[in-house]
């Protein structure tokens, strides 16, 4: 630790070129107080447990007498990120602009033609009574509808502007997890134009999909505020886009999990701390999200009486699907609103071994990843828990 510190102190003492200017003296901060430390522009490296910036190729060291900022705090604005963040939302508008003048198909006409409750967007009852579990969808339609009347093209700029928000967010949080511009470009960008997002943009009736995104992903960065000690107006506002999300599309059920993963992948402190936030932070969100559960499914057990039960011989089909869904990331081929799938009957069936196995490499890889590259395994854990979640949905 203190051979660091010397270094530190030599570098600061060293001539400089004044274009670059001056660089700071030694840290102030340790590996338990991290989230204090600002990032500036580029990735704080850790020396022998201290945190130094690495800045325009330098390595320097913050002085005693410089007061920290919390990581939200205020910070200069980054033109280059800022262009790479634009042109990915464009380049997910260019992709998508064609489909704005897309006919009603499918579930549109239950959901916008035939649906008498988006009549009149100051009709909040009519609006939440028409779909209870999912209120928010179903006014955001009536607020289409108020602008450009029952016409396909009012809809479908809804479904593309949300789209072009989302890879903004992508990109915002992408880069807070790497501290990279490249890498939170090359994600918000094949997020942009990935064909498995046709049918969540381009189909009226799949504005679930991208609406709970969008709040998701709000929550999401609200709530790292919120785990820094940023202030209690961040916890409101992550359960707040949290709540948001649960009335756009059940799959939000999720987002506790997914909080947990986020923090413990990404967020800095030592084991004394992360176990404070699981008790005053996660238990409570993670307990909240079984009671609704449970009360959801009661419900639906009066909704559909008789035909509500967990069917164990679907695991290794669900398997098969999951597997399914990790090829068309790959191999977007031969997409379809419908997909059949054949039962699986046996665990040795060739099907379920190959399932089976994708499933375990693509955990094997998570564990592996989750210090040098923490992002990506937290990336596979949000795959995989919405798709827990598509499982055990009616």
């Amino acid at each position: 630790m203190a051979s660091s510190r010397e270094a530190a102190g030599k570098a600061v003492s060293q001539p400089r070129n004044a274009a670059v200017g001056p660089c700071a003296g030694k840290i102030r901060c340790d590996m338990e107080n991290s989230h204090w430390c600002p990032y500036y522009n580029d990735t704080p490296v850790i020396v022998d447990g201290e945190f130094v910036i690495h800045y325009n190729g330098l390595m320097s060291a913050i002085p005693d007498s410089t007061p920290l900022p919390r990581a939200g705090a205020t910070r200069r604005f980054d033109l280059r990120a800022g262009i790479m963040c634009g042109a990915a939302a464009l380049l997910a508008g260019l992709v998508y602009v064609n489909a704005i003048h897309n006919p009603f198909v499918y579930d549109d006409y239950h959901t916008v033609v035939d649906n008498t409750s988006i009549r009149s967007v100051t009709n909040v009852r009519a609006i939440v009574l028409h779909d209870v579990t999912r209120p928010l969808v179903n006014f955001s339609y009536a607020i289409d509808r108020a602008r450009g009347g029952v016409t396909p093209p009012a809809f479908h700029v809804t479904n593309v502007l949300l789209h072009m928000v989302n890879v903004i967010l992508l990109f915002a949080l992408a880069r807070q997890l790497t501290h990279n511009r490249l890498a939170a470009f090359a994600a918000s960008s094949l997020f942009a134009v990935h064909p498995m997002m046709t049918e969540a943009v381009g189909y009226i009736s799949g504005r679930s999909e991208v609406l709970c995104a969008t709040w998701l992903l709000l929550a999401l960065l609200c709530g790292r505020r919120w785990l820094t000690g940023d202030g209690s107006k961040w916890a409101v506002l992550t359960v707040g886009f949290w709540i948001a999300a649960l009335a756009t599309k059940e799959t939000a059920a999720m987002f506790p999990l997914v909080f947990v993963a986020c923090d413990w992948l990404t967020i800095p402190g030592n084991a004394s701390e992360k176990r404070r936030r699981l008790m005053t932070t996660h238990l409570p969100l993670v307990a909240t999200t079984v009671v609704a559960g449970m009360g959801r499914l009661l419900v639906l057990r009066f909704e559909y009486p008789g035909h509500v039960s967990v069917h164990w011989r679907y695991i290794l089909l669900e398997l098969d699907v999951a597997h399914r869904y990790l090829w068309m990331l790959a191999n977007p081929d031969g997409q379809t609103v419908f997909h059949a799938v054949a039962a699986v009957n046996s665990p040795l069936e060739p099907r379920a071994l190959l399932a089976v196995g994708a499933m375990g490499v693509l955990l094997a890889l998570g564990w592996t990843l989750r210090r040098a590259q923490p992002a990506a395994t937290l990336g596979i854990l949000w795959f995989l828990l919405m798709l827990i979640h598509r499982r055990l949905s009616p």
